[in-house]
């Protein structure tokens, strides 16, 4: 950040936020044909940044070169893209997957394997 030494800001992760702060401090002094000229500048400042899920927060590095503050903050092992094979097979066991069964809808022996409800195939 431009004017402002790495020393005085601070970069912390508290509860899904990224928050940068600091405080600036300047002072210059000039004495031309008796005159003496004292100007001083000051203040601190404070971003906030929320962090959406699937973030790795305990690896966030920051590099200040030039006045510019670069935070680079890596995704989690888990967030990172991955690929999905795809099955073929009986779309009942895939339906009785999504509402807590892990075997195919099955009544008194007898699977069901149509799409209407009241046709039956024998096992």
């Amino acid at each position: 950040m431009a004017g402002i030494p790495k020393d005085q800001i601070k970069i912390e992760v508290q509860d899904r936020q990224l928050i940068i702060s600091g405080e600036r401090k300047a002072e210059e002094s000039k004495s031309e044909k008796g005159v003496r000229y004292s100007e001083r500048n000051y203040g601190t400042f404070l971003r906030s940044f929320s962090l959406p899920v699937g973030l790795n927060s305990e690896k966030i590095e920051a590099n200040d070169q030039d006045g510019v503050l670069r935070v680079l903050i890596p995704k989690a092992e888990g967030a990172k893209p991955r690929s999905i094979k795809i099955n073929s097979g009986n779309t009942a066991s895939f339906f009785g997957k999504l509402i807590g069964q892990s075997s195919p809808m099955e009544k008194d022996g007898e699977q069901l394997l149509s799409s209407k409800p009241s046709e039956k195939i024998a096992s």
